[in-house]
Parts: structure tokens; sequence; C-alpha cells
């Protein structure tokens, strides 16, 4: 046994030896494939980042394309809008292109048919046989209903001498009414003989027209019915006459004023109506403010404006200590019925306005009436919201005197376009001149008191109204409700309500120095508190 067991130790050994030699030869086999195994791996892992490294670059790239797709829509529509402004600067300028080669094509038509009625000295024989086709059924129904259209307002004269009387006292109102209707009576006369053919006479110029054209019987029957829109035209004069004579108080001289409607009837009131409507009765006999674009309906400047920059020309001075001191007197009352008689004869004659643009005119009567209405109304109400304001801050009270005042001044103001507002656009307007009314008068009241003897409130309604009328056709005139203004028609209202401004004012102070001594008739009573009545209403 003690033989054997060195030899078993020797077996024993070699086996281990070769159990070891067994496991080392195994165990690289394995590594070697877990590497390739883990390598596999890190390329697999290698591509899929190359992948996603390359669709990211593929959405930053797609984002950059998207991003300058949108630039480039922005900047086409920029370039759409900017053509389309530039289309519509190109129709408009075409567009004015062609009303002023009208204008001049109508300007040279009516100097050659002046110069060929000078040439066969026809005077105003067949001058305006373009107006209306005499003989004809149309001729007469058309002549018959201008003819209606003004003795409706031969009405708004009568309600304007109306309104003084209200509240003068009664020793006053006698005075007042014979001087008032003997002055319109003469206005009437030099109307009939001069003036209306100062304004549509054919043969005159851009400034006047031919005085002597209507003086013969057949001048009037060859232009169908010209007698119809005489009364028309005598009926818009005899208002601006009343609106002048209402602001003359009583202690006014009778010379004086008689010299102021001589004046006003033979030279302010018929030229400036040539200025701009001398084209309305024989096309080619356009004045200068008509052939430059100017419009005014029914009168916002032609009448009511030029009156009162008139008198305020005429009673233009410093007032004497007694007329400052005089201040405003207490309603004389017992005259409510004359107030509310004034108020509905000027609101009838306002029916007779549509036959001022007979038979040019296309607009429907019943729009312009419409349109007359609505502006009434809402000066009528924006002046009583500003009154009421006034009221509650302590600034004066208000009665129903004012609100008609301001009433008419909305009416003033959309004489100038009611043949071209919308209803809306005559809202607008109406409640424009409510304000003003409202807002002017007190103003008015304070520095106008020392420097004339004019009412505050009659110039506020007929001259910063009929000048805001003025303007407003040239805002609101074009096509289309609140349409953009053109430019043009812009400036030939302002041009045209400067004109009025400065020309009223001129006659006006031409006629001043004959209103500086008080008439023989109120020398002997004390008058007073007679003229500071007038001047109120």
């Amino acid at each position: 046994m003690r033989n054997l067991k060195p030899f078993l130790n020797a077996i024993f050994l070699c086996m281990a030896v070769v159990l070891v030699a067994t496991a080392s030869h195994a165990r690289p086999q394995k590594t070697r494939g877990d590497g390739v195994e883990l390598s596999k791996l890190q390329a697999d892992l290698e591509s899929q980042g190359n992948t996603q490294e390359e669709l990211a670059a593929k959405v930053a790239e797609l984002e950059a394309t998207l991003k300058s797709s949108n630039e480039a829509i922005i900047q086409l529509k920029a370039q759409l809008e900017d053509n389309n402004v530039k289309l519509f600067e190109a129709q408009t300028k075409a567009q004015d292109s062609a009303d002023k080669l009208t204008r001049v094509l109508a300007l040279m038509d009516g100097n050659k048919q002046s110069a060929a009625r000078r040439a066969g000295g026809s005077g105003a024989q067949g001058a305006t046989s373009d107006y209306l086709a005499p003989g004809s059924s149309s001729v007469q129904e058309t002549g018959r209903a201008i003819l209606l259209f003004g003795v409706l307002l031969l009405m708004l004269p009568l309600g304007h001498l109306l309104l003084p009387l209200a509240r003068a006292p009664a020793a006053v109102r006698d005075l007042l009414v014979r001087r008032n209707l003997l002055l319109m009576l003469l206005f009437a006369a030099l109307f009939l003989l001069l003036g209306f053919g100062l304004i549509f006479g054919p043969g005159g110029t851009s400034l006047y027209g031919n005085p002597l054209a209507y003086l013969g019987r057949e001048a009037l029957r060859s232009a169908g019915d010209p007698g119809a829109v005489m009364v028309v035209q005598l009926a818009l004069g005899l208002t601006a006459c009343s609106i002048v004579l209402r602001a003359m108080p009583a202690t006014v001289a009778s010379a004086g004023s008689f010299v102021a409607v001589l004046v006003f009837a033979l030279l302010v009131y018929p030229l400036f109506a040539h200025w701009a409507w001398g084209a309305r009765l024989v096309p080619g006999s356009a004045g200068w403010l008509e052939a430059d674009g100017f419009r005014d309906f029914a009168g916002s400047s032609v009448v009511n404006a030029l009156a009162a920059c008139f008198a305020l020309g005429c009673l233009w001075g410093k007032r004497t200590g007694a007329e400052l001191t005089a201040g405003r007197p207490a309603n004389a009352g017992g005259a409510i019925h004359l107030t509310a008689m004034a108020a509905l004869l000027i609101a009838a004659g306002s029916f007779g306005l549509p036959g001022v643009g007979l038979p040019d005119n296309s607009t429907p009567l019943s729009r312009i009436v419409f349109a007359c209405a609505g502006g009434s109304a809402a000066a009528a109400l924006a002046a009583l919201v500003i009154l009421r304001i006034r009221l509650l801050r302590g600034l004066g009270g208000y009665g129903t005197t004012q609100i008609a005042v301001a009433a008419l001044g909305g009416l003033v103001a959309i004489l100038g376009g009611a043949d071209c507002y919308s209803l809306a656009e005559a809202v607008a307007t109406g409640a424009a001149a409510g304000m003003l009314v409202a807002l002017a008068t007190p103003v008015l009241e304070i520095h106008l008191h020392k420097r004339s003897k004019l009412p505050a409130s009659l110039f506020a309604v007929h001259g910063l109204c009929g000048l805001l009328g003025t303007l407003a056709v040239g805002l609101f005139g074009s096509d289309g409700v609140f349409a953009p203004p053109d430019m043009d028609s812009l400036r030939a209202q302002f041009d045209g309500a400067l004109a009025v401004t400065l020309f009223g004012l001129a006659g006006g102070l031409t006629c001043s120095l004959a209103f500086r001594r008080p008439s023989p008739e109120n020398q002997a009573a004390p008058s007073v508190p007679a003229v500071a009545a007038v001047q109120a209403s």
C-alpha cells in the first residue's frame, strides 16, 4: 500500500493537470464568441444612430423648406396688395382724368354755344333748348312739379321772418313787419328783373351771367318752362334775404337796410349763385366753382352760409355801452303761437327742396326728403344730449327753442348734399350739426357780443352749419356708404367754403358804413330792450 500511494498521487496529479488544461482551452473560445456578438451590437447601434441623424437632418431640411415657402407666400401676398393699391390708384386717376376731360369739354361746348349766340345775335332765344323741349307733355308735367315745389319753398322765407317776431315786444313787431315786407318785395323785384339773368343768363362768363337774358317774352317760351325754375330760385333768394333781415335789429337805419338788400340782391347773391349753379338751367354756362367740381344741392353755402357771412359783415362793429349792459332779455311771452307757426312753415317749406335739382336731378324725391328729415331729427337729438350734459354740469339750461334751432341747423347742413347722401350719412351730418349748434352758440355769445350785433344762434345755425354742410359733401359725396372721400372733390368744397366766407364778409363790410346811424323812427323811443329782444330771436 505504501508503494501504491506515490503512484496514486501521480495519477491524481496528472488528472488535475488535464482538467486545468481543458478548462483553460475552453475559456478563450467562449470569450471570442461574446466579442463577436458585442461587435455586432455595436455596429447595429452605430447604424441606428446614423439613421436617426439622417432623419433629424431631413426634418430640419423640411422645416427650412416650409419656412422659406411661408416667407414666399407672405411676399406674394404683399405684392398682391401693392398691386391692388396701385390698380385702385390708377383707376382713381383715370376717373379723375375722365371727369376733368368732361368738364373741359363742357366748358368748350359752352364757349362754342356762347360764341355762336353772339355771332347769330339770338340772345337768349334757343339758348336753353337743351333744358326742356318745348311743347311736350313731359315739359308740362315737369313744369307743374317744379312750380309746386317752388310754392312750397316760398314758405321758408315766411317762416324765417316770423322767428324774430316771436320774441320781439309788441311795440317793435309792427316796425319789423313793415320793414321786412317792403325789403323782401324790393329783393323779389330786383331778382326777377336782373338777378335771375345774372345767375343763369346765357352768353356770360364764368364770373357772371347775362342780366338781360330773360327780360324778353320769347326767351321764356323758347326754353320750355323756365318760369317754374324762376319761382324756385326766387324762393331760395327770398330765404337768403330773410336770413339777412332776421339779423338786422330794429335800430338799423332804413337807408342802411335798403342799401344792404340792394347790394345783396344785385351783386352778392346772384354772383355767387352763378359761380355754384350757373349750368343748372343752361348747359355750358357753369361758373368757376361749378366747373372746378363744387357741389351745393339746395343752398348750404349759396343760401345760408352766404347770407350769414354777409349779415356778419354788415353788423360788424363795436357795440355801445347801453347795448352791452342790456344783456339777454327775458322772453317777451304771448308769442308762442308765432314760434309754432314759424316752425310749421319751415318744416312745410323743406318739402319743396327736392324741386331745386329738377329737371336734371335723378335722385328719388323720397330719398331727399328722408335725408332732410333724418338729418334734422339727428341734430335735435344730438343737441338735446349736449344741452342735457351742460345742464348737469351747471353750465345753463335749455328750452324747446334751442332744440328747434338745432334741428334747423341739421337741415341747413343736409341741404348741400341731400341728393347724394345715404340715410346713415345724412344722420351723421345732422348729428354733427346739432352738436356744433349746441357747443358754438354759448361761445359765440361771449366773443361775438362785443364785436357785432348779429345774434349768435343765427350765425351758428346758418353760418357754421352751412359751412359744415359744404365740407360734408366732399367727405360723404362719394359712391357708397361712408366711402373714402375724393380728394379733388374735398378740395373743391373747401375752395367753395372759403370763397363764400370771404365774398360774403367782403360784401357785408362794404355795406357796414350804412349801419352806423340809427333809424329816425327809433330815435324817439327807448329801444334798447326791444333791440336786445330782436337780437335774441
